[in-house]
């Protein structure tokens, strides 16, 4: 058994990529077939349902999509770990005069299915993301893509600045030819290091090699991600290693896994935090003093100490402490006494009821029941309400909430991408519209200067707080294990492992 804790935020995404030592220069080649080597053959568990592979539509922001997608799709580009980026699919880009449009000039790849990439193939799935009208769609609608030739791509923000590189992580590219294929999401076509050879909605992906990736190969042969939603179930696969690697196991759950002798364990501070956003289009919750009261009704401390104590840390903003540029505020302690001030001042005097919506998993219900009991000490009335996947998306993206409570962050270190995507009136997320939130968004998305932009970024984060948007009380912490007989493999705060880069260096 081997364990850490780690208490800084990691390194950006690729750190995988820089520990890895080649062992082929040639994509196609398979693992290494001689006598006695371990078969390079690896199971790991998605923590949810594993419903699409479609990085376009409404699971296109979901964790699960956001793994998946590390191991079959690509982006143009991607963030290093210190607030730059590196290139992937375009191996250069450049700013216009006046910052509203870059110039990105393409790598000469290959799809998996041997077709080679074009600028079409960007075009094309930014309007697949626009078409898909999921959680992305909003912050790509308004971008102009040019394609002057087949190895360069134009595309042009409204706003000037570096807000546009921020969004382009999560942009995966897919060939324009074959996006609208009926059934091309069970055998989707990526630029990743594996390529799909089934899939079975809700169930798992089997992945294999992806010959024609133009990066460095993937070491495993195959790698199986598995949906088991159970935690139960995924203690007791990863111990019987049936899955090689589980992440997110609550606290209670993890002591266990610690303890095993054939598993190393970590837990890692992530880019996630807990939200409960209070949906501001809902008698009651239109008042600031309301979503005030509520939040300082709820000792969220001594949930988070009781509950979850490890995999949780007290938040200081309305973004993980682990993301760069994070602000760090205060006013929302316990205090009941003013909670109850604050309601009867805005008419609220044990006449308020409210709907808590979430998703079904245990950390949930424990959360969202302790909630409850501190609310009703002030005189508020919780509803109940857990949504399996779907329908919860499908109320949350359509505003159908009193409050939402969830865990959520970026994708990668940079906070602008979800400030920017999930705040502005236009977004439809919250509920809450200030033209005044609007207008820092916008100006900080404009500027260029890194350190002036985190500045703005954290003006943007302060109205966020201030307004109660939502109550912000913890920040997530990973809980992570996986099998001795991996090597190199990464745990990652965006929860998704890059596993293109794990080698199985022994069965027993």
């Amino acid at each position: 058994m081997k364990s850490s804790l780690r208490r800084l935020p990691l390194v950006g995404a690729l750190i995988g990529a820089l520990l890895l030592t080649a062992c082929s220069t040639d994509p196609s080649e398979p693992g290494d077939g001689s006598e006695g080597a371990p078969a390079q053959s690896v199971t790991i568990a998605a923590n949810d349902d594993l419903a699409s592979l479609d990085p376009f539509g409404q699971y296109a922001a979901s964790l699960d999509m956001a793994l998946v997608a590390r191991q079959i799709y690509d982006t143009l580009i991607m963030p290093d770990n210190e607030g730059g980026y590196v290139p992937h699919i375009a191996t250069e880009w450049t700013p216009s005069e006046d910052g509203r449009s870059w110039t990105f000039t393409l790598r000469e790849v290959q799809f998996s299915d041997g077709t080679p990439l074009t600028s079409a193939d960007v075009s094309a799935s930014i309007e697949a993301v626009v078409a898909g009208a999921g959680p992305l769609a909003g912050v790509w609608e308004p971008i102009e893509v040019e394609t002057p030739d087949d190895r360069t791509v134009v595309l042009t923000s409204p706003d000037a600045g570096a807000g546009l590189l921020s969004r382009l992580p999560e942009l995966r590219i897919l060939p324009a030819d074959r996006i609208g294929e009926q059934g091309f999401f069970t055998e989707p076509v990526g630029l990743g290091p594996f390529m799909v050879e089934s899939f079975t909605a809700n169930e798992k992906a089997v992945l294999v090699r992806n010959p024609n990736y133009w990066g460095e190969p993937a070491k495993l042969d195959e790698l199986t991600i598995r949906a088991i939603t159970d935690v139960s179930a995924q203690v007791t696969s990863v111990m019987n290693d049936e899955i090689q690697a589980v992440w997110g196991i609550p606290d209670d759950q993890f002591a266990q896994l610690e303890s095993a002798e054939t598993l190393s364990t970590s837990i890692e501070p992530a880019y996630t935090n807990y939200v409960l956003w209070m949906n501001a289009q809902r008698p009651g919750l239109d008042t600031l003093e309301v979503r005030q009261a509520l939040w300082m009704a709820v000792d969220f401390e001594a949930i988070r100490e009781a509950l979850i104590p490890d995999t949780a840390m007290p938040s200081q903003g309305p973004v993980s402490q682990a993301l760069a540029g994070a602000g760090s505020f205060d006013g929302y302690e316990y205090n009941p006494e003013r909670a109850r001030e604050l309601l009867a001042e805005a008419g609220y005097d044990g006449n308020l009821t409210v709907g808590i919506q979430y998703g079904t998993s245990e950390t949930f219900q424990l959360l969202a029941e302790a909630i409850q009991s501190y609310l009703a000490e002030v005189g508020v009335t919780v509803e109940l309400q857990p949504k399996e996947s779907a329908a919860f998306l499908e109320d949350l993206l359509a505003l159908n909430f009193d409050i939402n409570l969830q865990t959520m962050g970026p994708k990668t270190s940079d906070p602008s991408t979800d400030l920017a995507r999930l705040y502005p009136c236009a977004a439809q997320r919250t509920g809450f519209c200030s033209d005044e939130l609007d207008a820092l968004i916008e100006s900080a998305n404009a500027e260029v200067d890194p350190d002036e932009r985190v500045e703005a970024f954290l003006r943007v984060q302060e109205m966020i707080w201030d307004n109660a948007v939502g109550m912000y009380p913890m920040d997530v912490a990973i809980t992570y294990a996986w099998s001795d007989s991996l090597s190199s493999f990464t745990p990652d705060p965006g929860a998704a492992p890059d596993m293109s880069v794990v080698e199985v260096v022994s069965n027993e």
